[in-house]
């Protein structure tokens, strides 16, 4: 039989690890991994799809009949790598669910994270809104992407998101050479995130070619990341690149030059922000503002 199994915890995470095996399980591989594995070691490579199109570069080990696929952790790229197996023929398998709210408490790393868990004990399910996501968000961290043309003020929003200087600032475009990823609390120490600071968007033909590299590689960020927070610089208003449905448009730089429309912040003296992460919030649908109710995991 030829099954397909996501070995770590659903939700999104800095890496996911997913398990085939079964008869077809090594020509599954030579069709979508450009790299023979190592036999006892992790092989680096490319997975692509049909299309043609590359899904990741993930780390494979395994052999005779099996293999563990070492993929980025975001919900879409997992997703379509679950998706492609089984309509190749293998069989998803489900780990079993949370028998009591008790097993997961590892998850829960906020106060409110651990409240909210812990009013399920009496919860009936019937009663829980099924489109309140807060105690899926609160015990598996969104992937929130940070995108937007050069010296926006991308990685100084990152910073004063985390409360700390995850990414380097400075006024010379492309100091972001690769995404980073960063880890914050937002709302009052309520929302974990996980914080993507990707390389700032610009068109000129002597860019570096490690920088136009690095563009190209966190497209794979954002296209699996649960939100898209753009940054756009009040002082150029007319730089504004296309946008993807969904994105969460936000002016920076408004200390400046005040901007007519949308959310308009400071990430430098740290204006509005407060206002944006509520955005945020609401934006991956949680409910913070509501007291500890039946909630659906």
């Amino acid at each position: 039989m030829n099954r397909v199994r996501l070995l770590t915890a659903p939700g999104a995470a800095a890496l996911a690890v997913v398990r085939i095996d079964g008869p077809d399980a090594s020509f599954f591989l030579e069709k979508r991994f450009n790299r023979v594995p190592s036999p006892g070691r992790l092989t680096h490579g490319d997975w692509t799809l049909d299309d043609g199109s590359v899904l990741d570069d993930p780390l494979v080990r395994g052999g005779d009949g099996w293999f563990e696929v070492h993929l980025h952790g975001g919900r879409r790229i997992v997703d379509r790598f679950l998706e492609d197996a089984e309509n190749k023929g293998f069989s998803r398998v489900s780990a079993p669910p949370p028998s009591t709210w008790r097993d997961l408490l590892p998850h829960a790393t906020t106060v409110a994270g651990l409240q909210l868990l812990a009013a399920q004990e009496h919860a009936d399910p019937a009663d829980a809104d099924p489109e309140d996501r807060t105690l899926q968000r609160l015990l598996t961290p969104a992937l929130v992407a940070i995108v937007g043309p050069a010296n926006a003020g991308k990685s100084t929003l990152v910073n004063a998101l985390a409360g700390r200087q995850a990414s380097l600032v400075a006024d010379r475009p492309g100091t972001t050479r690769d995404w980073v990823e960063t880890t914050a609390v937002l709302c009052n120490g309520r929302l974990p995130v996980l914080l993507a600071d990707t390389p700032g968007r610009r068109d000129d033909p002597e860019m570096a070619h490690v920088e136009r590299a690095a563009i190209d590689l966190s497209d794979r960020v954002i296209d699996a990341a649960d939100l898209v927070v753009r940054v756009l610089d009040a002082t150029r208003p007319a730089e504004l690149p296309g946008t993807r449905p969904g994105t969460l448009d936000v002016w920076n730089k408004t200390d400046l030059v005040p901007a007519a429309t949308g959310l308009n912040m400071s990430a430098t003296r740290r204006r509005n922000i407060d206002k944006l992460e509520q955005e945020i919030a609401r934006r991956l649908g949680c409910r913070l503002d509501l007291p500890p109710r039946p909630l659906l995991w």
